[in-house]
């Protein structure tokens, strides 16, 4: 089965950016993610969650992995980006 990890939304830092290179999985993708990371730990939340940088209202991805969600009718759905 599946465990439910808590996690904390991240809305002052963005970790791809549109034209940026998010889709290519390198160093400084992830270097931009340790300020934020540190504040969510201390706060007790283990992994944050990263919105659309375009418009903050669109789930991306987590800052270390990616975001699958189960819909209600059971399937699984992961998030459309470009940035990503």
């Amino acid at each position: 089965g599946f465990k439910a990890i808590p996690g904390e939304v991240v809305t002052d830092f963005d970790r791809a950016a549109p034209q940026g290179v998010g889709e290519v999985k390198c160093a400084g993708n992830y270097a931009a993610d340790l300020l934020p990371q540190t504040g969510h730990k201390k706060r007790g939340f283990p992994i944050g969650l990263y919105l659309d940088p375009k418009e903050k209202k669109y789930c991306e991805e987590f800052n270390g992995a990616n975001l699958v969600a189960i819909t209600k009718s059971g399937a699984l759905v992961t998030p459309e980006s470009a940035s990503i």
